[in-house]
């Protein structure tokens, strides 16, 4: 009996230090990314649908699953106004941190020290600026692919180089998939 219990100790032992010398590794983190997103956009009391595509990289450190590095998102986005729509290239740079913990689940936060999104249509031209931040949890699906749900938030300030008297204010929920690396 006493023989039985020893070998189910060292079992679940030799399981758990798997579990944790799984992510024990250290190293650089690549991660490109590409996601869909929809929210809305404010300025004022004028409040519009937003809705695109998004895609990017990460680049970063992990350690015993702790992350940290630059995030570099580009998209193509699409705003519904009254009388037709705004076609909006957004371009965000950012620093982030995270946890992978080792049950195949992610978290993670970012500041994005520079929001900028370029707005077009038949009658407008514009470039906003601001900052913003965005929170993620990601689930692993297969091994190497991360399933991303995402909350963006932007605050632009700036137009054309001036500042706005009402801030344009955005919030945006995403679904994006990517592939974490480290080497």
């Amino acid at each position: 009996m006493k023989f039985k219990c020893n070998k189910i100790k060292t079992a679940g032992i030799a399981i758990a230090l798997s579990l944790f010398t799984a992510h024990a590794s250290a190293g650089i983190l690549l991660e490109p990314y590409l996601g869909y997103y929809m929210g809305q956009t404010k300025q004022g009391s004028t409040s519009n649908s937003t809705k695109g595509l998004g895609y990017g990289g990460r680049v970063g450190y992990e350690n015993l699953g702790f992350q940290a590095g630059l995030d570099y998102m580009m998209g193509n986005w699409t705003e519904d106004v009254s009388g037709g729509s705004v076609t909006l290239k957004p371009t965000d740079i950012g620093i982030f941190v995270g946890y992978d913990f080792p049950i195949l689940l992610r978290v993670y936060g970012e500041y994005i020290l520079s929001a900028k999104a370029d707005a077009s249509s038949s009658s407008v031209s514009d470039t906003l600026k601001g900052t913003g931040f965005k929170l993620g949890v990601g689930y692993s699906i297969i091994p190497l692919v991360n399933l991303n749900l995402e909350y963006i938030s932007h605050t632009y300030t700036e137009h054309n180089g001036g500042s706005l008297t009402n801030n344009v204010d955005q919030s945006m929920y995403g679904l994006s998939v990517s592939i974490p690396l480290t080497f």
